[in-house]
């Protein structure tokens, strides 16, 4: 019999303010990254932010939350969240989409080689974890 799977509530543990975005603009500076707590009964991972972007007067004009998948889904099979793998694709995607237009870059081919590469790594880990038999469970 599996064991029980932890109890995945939002601990308020280790919240920063915000997620910091590098080389800040004039634009990214109206953009704010709030990440929920680190939950220690779930991997100790962030499985909630929200990012907002906000007008020059520091009016939020979009927000966006995202949950990622807490618990493992082969003890308790019910989605709840995101996986990380799918908004690297959502990244790719976007970012290709410009690649096929009037504003392709080098920048930008670097910017998706780099996310296809963390989307390998990614599968790789769950490779690995299904050939240890302990993909989608509770267990290192």
């Amino acid at each position: 019999m599996s064991e029980a799977q932890p109890q995945c509530e939002n601990v308020p543990v280790n919240v920063p303010a915000q997620v910091r975005i590098p080389f800040l603009n004039d634009f990214t500076r109206q953009c704010r990254i709030l990440p929920g707590p680190r939950n220690p009964e779930c991997g100790n991972g962030r499985h909630y932010y929200v990012i907002q972007s906000f007008d020059k007067d520091g009016v939020i004009t979009n927000e966006l939350p995202i949950h990622f998948q807490e618990g493992a889904l082969a003890e308790n099979p019910r989605h709840n969240g995101i996986f990380s793998v799918a908004l690297l694709c959502v990244m790719i995607d976007h970012l290709e989409s410009f690649q096929d237009g009037d504003f392709a870059t080098e920048e930008g081919a670097h910017a998706i080689t780099h996310l296809k590469e963390a989307v390998h790594w990614l599968c790789a880990r769950s490779d690995d974890r299904a050939a240890r038999g302990v993909l989608g469970q509770h267990k290192k």
